[in-house]
């Protein structure tokens, strides 16, 4: 019996649900109800169930179409979507092409029409508890615009993130602007109101050696983003009446939008739609009055249209690691026909600055890609003791996280009985008022709470340390696979995302001086 088994875990871990210990179940569960079983594995790990948007999942649907399975196993029926109209959908591919599905945790079958039944009820319910946790979420963020606080992991250029301390005690981030950058964000908006050009504005930052924090060239899309971020906007009413007019969700009155205060906006990145926005006045100084960025906003806008826009592209799965040797810029696939595999990866600084600040040769990205999966499955077959070092170290580290939950199960009980021990000598303490006695149990007390106080520090280095090896263990795991992966004899025919994904986990940068390329892995 052909089986196939879909695994899918959103944050990736070794504990509980993971990926390996969903494969593990599955292949024993097909084992004791099927015979002579061929396995065939499909992995999405760290991905949301939200959607069918993986790049594994996709390719489970593809072969379906190719009869290559006849049974579908999955560990929960979440694994393949929380989304009822995405399991209805996938649930009539299989009925359409007969292959039968089994979901190992609520027992359902579809051979039976009970089970069927049963798992759209389940469907239901899952996507049920999705919705709870989205509005739990929204709760929580609602709560976060009022106060004006930022979330975001990096501050955007022009401020820099400063703590504070609230009236509770607890600490929070707050943008403050950074002296050394805030001219140029200042610019950007001068110059794109004056020229209305984003294209010309790049080639500005170019030719004049303007480079992000991170030493690169500024690219289009970041100064887009730059321009288009309503945290460098003043929350005045111009801008309180422009995201309302979106759509937005409103906080903070009227009357606090008067123009002192940058905009705190929330939930934008993964939300296109303005009316998932919570939009509030943030703690931070605005760089751009309501009015000006508002003209700006409208005349990006209105210049979309004219924009001629390069295709998203199925070529390319180097692009975003391949570099330019010699001026160090990514080089991105460029095609001239949306029918054939032909195309050739280009310095993008050589294409901007019109070959007058680098002259690099194309490559023939086609052949390039072959190559250099062929040149890393060479070296992996030459030297297998790396995968088998890979496999022994996070093995270790595995052992290592094991020890370090041990101990801190150890500290917790001793922390729990210490408690007990407390609470008894506070009854005791009524019995004898006064006296020798009561020092002696006044004296045990403060020993007890100083040695809880002592294990309770010992636990957060604990966890502090068990964070950082699973987060190896995790490494080491993607590493693996992704070792494994290239390998296998069918790696060319898998997804365009699921072969560049393997080669940005594999590999760091590609460094192409026109003549060769150097590989730098991870």
């Amino acid at each position: 019996m052909r089986i196939a088994i879909y695994s899918r875990k959103s944050k990736q871990t070794d504990q509980g649900d993971s990926i390996a210990n969903q494969i593990a179940m599955c292949k024993d569960y097909a084992n004791a109800h099927f015979d002579n079983c061929e396995f065939y594995i499909y992995e999405d790990e760290g991905f949301s169930g939200g959607n069918t948007d993986r790049p594994m999942f996709k390719q489970l649907i593809k072969d379906i179409d190719k009869k290559r399975f006849d049974v579908l196993v999955c560990y929960r029926l979440d694994r393949i979507s929380r989304n009822v109209a995405n399991f209805a959908e996938t649930l009539e591919i299989l009925d359409k092409h007969n292959v039968g599905f089994v979901s190992i945790k609520e027992q359902f079958n579809t051979t039976t029409p009970m089970g069927k039944a049963m798992m759209y009820i389940s469907s239901v319910f899952a996507q049920l508890e999705r919705d709870t946790i989205a509005e739990r979420i929204t709760d929580n963020m609602s709560a976060l615009a009022k106060s004006g606080r930022y979330l975001g992991f990096k501050a955007p250029q022009g401020y820099k993130k400063v703590k504070k301390t609230a009236p509770d005690g607890k600490q929070y981030n707050t943008l403050e602007q950074d002296e050394e950058e805030i001219g140029r964000i200042k610019m950007f908006f001068d110059r794109y109101y004056e020229w209305q050009s984003i294209n010309q504005l790049e080639t500005y930052c170019l030719v004049n050696g303007l480079k992000t924090r991170q030493g690169y060239t500024y690219k289009c899309i970041s100064i887009r983003r730059i321009l288009t971020h309503p945290v460098y906007a003043a929350a005045d009413k111009y801008t309180y009446e422009y995201f309302r007019g979106l759509g937005a969700q409103m906080y903070d009155p009227t009357e606090r939008w008067d123009g002192t205060k940058g905009i705190a906006i929330y939930r934008v990145s993964k939300h296109p739609d303005p009316k998932d926005w919570l939009v509030g006045v943030g703690e931070h100084e605005p760089i751009i009055n309501g009015t000006k960025w508002i003209k700006i906003q409208e005349i990006i806008e209105g210049r979309r249209g004219l924009t001629i826009r390069r295709p998203i592209s199925k070529h390319g799965i180097l692009s975003g690691i391949l570099r330019c040797g010699h001026c160090g810029d990514y080089m991105r696939p460029f095609s001239r026909s949306k029918s054939t595999e032909y195309f050739y990866y280009v310095c993008s600084t050589k294409e901007t600055s019109r070959k007058q600040l680098c002259d690099v040769k194309n490559i023939r990205g086609d052949i390039f890609d072959r190559d250099i999966v062929e040149r890393i499955k060479t070296l992996l077959q030459r030297d297998a003791a790396i995968l088998k070092e890979m496999h022994i170290i996070r093995e270790e580290t595995v052992k290592m996280i094991s020890q370090q939950q041990d101990e801190t199960h150890r500290h917790k009980a001793e922390i729990g009985r210490n408690e007990v021990a407390i609470k008894n000598l506070v009854m005791k303490l009524a019995e004898f008022p006064d006296g020798t006695i009561n020092k002696h149990i006044a004296g045990q007390i403060k020993e007890l709470d100083e040695r809880n106080n002592f294990l309770r520090h010992e636990l957060v280095k604990l966890g502090g340390r068990q964070d950082a090896l699973e987060v190896e263990s995790m490494n080491y795991e993607i590493m693996t696979e992704a070792m494994s992966e290239i390998n296998n004899d069918d790696f060319n025919e898998n997804e365009f995302a699921a072969r560049r994904n393997v080669l940005k986990t594999l590999i760091n940068k590609i460094a192409w001086d026109g003549e060769e390329a150097e590989i730098f892995f991870c």
